[in-house]
């Protein structure tokens, strides 16, 4: 990476344990380097310095926009993977950077030595309890991508690119084959699948006769409703197990059953941009038609924000819903984080955040993580 002299002042600042101040000097001046990936990839690296890693996923997507498969990006991906237990998602970034054509020599090592910390951690089961331990441990940062040399022989990098590459493409894949299998999630790898399944006595009287419920369920719906569910979490697609199992406490369903669903709900992970697929979102018109059968489930909704509100602990302000927005509003909704950001009220965001209320009028996302482009759309 050729770098200019302000860059290269963010990088000596990360270099010297300043990544904060590294990170307030390059988010000032955002507007002078919109379609620098140098920039992206080093504010990306010093948000990782600082722990902040939603952030840098966000600074990581806008470099991806301006190149696909860049190698520095591309490594910092894969470790925030790495960070959220994405194992499968960063086995799959790691091996294409060890094939990329143009990723240097430092880049190919640091893909093969994390497959290997993966697979000597990842243990003969398919729980990954020491390396979950380890990825949220200040060791992760061993797996962090070279911040660029500041010094005068940068130049010397390029010449050395294509000799190291043709070497360096075969070392991953005989390392991760023989256990690459093991870390692709199973339906039934989740532990508390077991003490969830309902039992042939369980199944005798699966309602309750009498009272006031939202929903009215015969006994295949209870059991089907319950069982999808149940193949849901297998598959981590939380939020949906999550609606299915709130029809369940707002059902007929007995008290045996509802009990085992809201044991399985405090299992539930939330999720954050990254394991929460847009396509496996409930949309915003799902919610609206039926608030408390999605209370409690996670949403990614693109639009634009209005009438933001910044205190010390808070930020709020309303979302015009529509990835067109705000031509084209879906709808609108307020939203609420429990800690200040900095957000541009000129620029369209995606937002991740919990339903809460159970009716149109009582709707509220409160927020968990929040995307919005630093660069002028």
């Amino acid at each position: 990476m050729r770098l200019d002299p302000f860059l290269r002042k963010a990088v000596r600042l990360i270099k010297q344990g300043k990544a904060s101040k590294a990170v307030d000097l390059l988010k000032y001046n955002h507007s002078l380097y919109h379609s620098s990936i140098s920039y992206y990839y080093i504010t990306a690296m010093a948000c990782m310095y600082c722990q902040d890693f939603g952030e840098a996923h966000s600074y990581l997507r806008e470099g991806s926009q301006l190149k696909q498969k860049e190698p520095h990006l591309q490594a910092a991906l894969a470790c925030l993977y790495l960070r959220h237990r994405d194992y499968k998602r960063a086995v799959e970034l790691y091996l294409e950077l060890s094939e990329m054509p143009d990723a240097d020599k430092g880049l190919q090592n640091l893909a093969t030595r994390a497959l290997q910390i993966i697979r000597t951690k990842s243990g003969k089961d398919d729980e990954h309890e020491e390396l979950n331990f380890w990825v949220i441990s200040k060791k992760i940062r061993s797996l962090f991508p070279p911040l660029p040399f500041v010094g005068p022989s940068a130049k010397t990098v390029t010449l050395c690119t294509v000799v190291v590459l043709i070497a360096g493409t075969a070392l991953a894949w005989p390392v991760v084959q023989p256990f690459i299998a093991s870390l692709v999630p199973r339906p039934a790898t989740r532990p508390e699948i077991a003490a969830a399944i309902l039992t042939a006595t369980d199944k005798k009287e699966p309602m309750e006769q009498g009272g006031e419920f939202r929903y009215l369920l015969s006994q295949k719906q209870v059991e089907d409703t319950y069982s999808e569910a149940l193949n849901y979490f297998a598959k981590y697609k939380d939020e949906k197990a999550r609606a299915n199992l709130n029809k369940i406490l707002l059902s007929n369903a007995s008290t045996v059953i509802k009990n085992k669903a809201r044991v399985l709900q405090d299992s539930l992970r939330t999720p954050g941009f990254d394991t929460l697929d847009a396509k496996d979102s409930f949309s915003f018109s799902e919610v609206v038609g039926d608030p408390a059968l999605y209370a409690g489930c996670s949403v990614r909704w693109p639009g634009f924000p209005s009438n933001i509100l910044t205190k010390d602990s808070e930020t709020a302000f309303i979302l015009l819903v529509g990835p067109d927005a705000p031509k084209v509003v879906e709808g609108t909704v307020p939203v609420r984080y429990s800690r200040a950001l900095q957000i541009l009220p000129e620029r369209p965001l995606e937002v991740l955040g919990r339903v809460s209320g159970d009716t149109p009028s009582s709707l509220i996302l409160e927020g968990t993580a929040l995307l919005q482009s630093v660069a002028k759309p």
